[in-house]
């Protein structure tokens, strides 16, 4: 049981401390409002209500969250301001934290976004507007989210001090219009384009002789924590602009919904594109999971020739002996491949496209059907596939080293290529369960290493 002074129970058991008293009478009337509606609503048996009634709720019990949220910023700088805050120990965030019982990251926080969205009091006493006037105003409405918020931040924290303050109103101005009608993935491109004309320099600020010099921006990293129990790992990063443009590259060829599918055997390795390694395993192949075999070198089916990423793994342009055989038949002719010294050759068409060697080029269109079947094909690989977004650019980004370290490219370490190299114990590779280890330390599923 607990105890009811709002101290410590028993068995050590804290309480729930009790609210805290408003002394002004007309104040603590309101407040009282406040909490008793709040009461009777959550009160409300919801089961019996209409989706509707229950859409409309959610949309205005939204809103007067964000706004009681945004009118707290000013509460916030009123206490700090006048010294409200010295019964409790340590510093402004510290106390903040006591007050509200949060960390002190999270009340640090929050005394930033009160100092740029809550009403200031200058030393005179007088009421400084806040210095996002704009977007503290729609946020008291309730219009903008927390996210909305953030980007609007961002975009001020970049922008040039050459912008003159007319500008930066205006820039804020459009930015809550576009951002109190847009989710806010919808929103973030309308920010990057409005930041690309106001800061056209990009990267670049002028200093006092008027010449370009490096802005101060986040260094970039890449952080692997450590490995949990299941052999999973989280960690973190920052990427910097060309990092981001070959990840975006590569995931929107290779992360599409049913590429790359290691859950599917029968998805093909890159969308649009067949894996013709040498091998008896066709599923294997396709599925990407032998590790041990060359990498798959895709060559170029009829509803991606003359594609620029064709060959776009391994460089080559033959990849099987069915696309670039030795003698190619012309009904009556016969082509000796490089080098063809048939009298015909120069003006047929072999019908193996540029890549054969023999010189001529194929412009016969595929039939129909075989675009029927790839798309039917694709479409059911896609209508298999379960996996999120984000999930699909992990398969993608494993593909790409994999292939990475199988091209050889990346030369040798310590006498050795740079690959993954695994070890293993003969009884788990009999069992086919346990873990395997890695050069650096790291655990491998037997499964996985086979």
């Amino acid at each position: 049981m607990l105890s009811g002074d709002g101290g410590s129970g028993v068995d050590g058991i804290e309480t729930v401390p009790p609210a805290p008293e408003v002394s002004d009478p007309e104040l603590s009337v309101l407040v009282d409002r406040v909490e008793s509606a709040v009461a009777a609503l959550t009160e409300q048996a919801s089961v019996s209500w209409t989706n509707a009634d229950r859409r409309a709720v959610l949309q205005r019990m939204e809103t007067v969250t964000r706004s009681l949220t945004a009118h707290s910023h000013t509460w916030l700088n009123e206490l700090i301001a006048q010294h409200g805050l010295d019964v409790y120990p340590g510093s402004v965030p510290a106390s903040v934290a006591w007050m509200l019982r949060i960390t002190p990251r999270a009340a640090g926080a929050r005394v930033r976004l009160a100092a740029e969205l809550g009403d200031r009091t200058a030393l005179s006493g007088e009421v400084l507007p806040a210095l996002l006037p704009h977007t503290a105003e729609a946020l008291r409405a309730g219009l903008l989210d927390s996210k909305h918020v953030q980007m609007i931040r961002e975009f001020f924290r970049h922008l040039p001090s050459s912008v003159d303050p007319q500008t930066r109103d205006l820039a804020e101005q459009q930015l809550v219009g576009y951002a109190s009608t847009r989710q806010p993935d919808d929103f973030a491109p309308l920010v990057a384009h409005l930041d690309s004309i106001l800061n056209p320099d990009g990267d670049y600020d002028e200093d006092e002789d008027g010449k370009p010099k490096p802005r101060k921006r986040r260094d970039a990293f890449f952080y692997l924590g450590e490995q949990g129990a299941d052999g999973m790992s989280e960690g973190r990063f920052c990427v910097d602009p060309e990092l981001r443009a070959y990840l975006e590259a590569l995931f929107s060829k290779a992360a599409k919904p049913g590429v790359n599918n290691p859950a599917d055997p029968t998805s093909v390795v890159h969308e649009g594109e067949r894996s013709d390694q040498t091998g008896d395993d066709e599923s294997d192949k396709t599925s990407g999971k032998d590790a041990a075999a060359p990498p798959p070198q895709p060559a170029p089916t009829p509803d991606d020739a003359g594609s620029s990423d064709a060959g776009l793994w391994d460089g080559t342009d033959c990849n099987g002996d069915s696309d670039c055989a030795d003698d190619h038949d012309f009904g009556d002719q016969s082509c000796g491949g490089n080098g063809c010294s048939e009298s015909g050759c120069g003006e047929r068409n072999c019908g193996h496209g540029t890549d054969c060697g023999c010189g001529t080029a194929s412009d016969t269109a595929p039939e129909p059907d075989d675009r029927e079947t790839a798309a039917a094909a694709r479409a059911a690989a896609a209508a298999r596939d379960r996996r999120t977004q984000n999930e699909r650019h992990h398969d993608a980004l494993k593909l790409a080293l994999r292939h990475t370290l199988a091209s050889g490219t990346l030369g040798t370490h310590r006498g050795l290529p740079v690959t993954a190299i695994i070890t293993m114990t003969l009884k788990d590779l009999d069992a086919g369960c346990g873990y395997a280890m890695t050069a650096t330390g790291s655990r491998v599923s037997i499964r996985d290493a086979i």
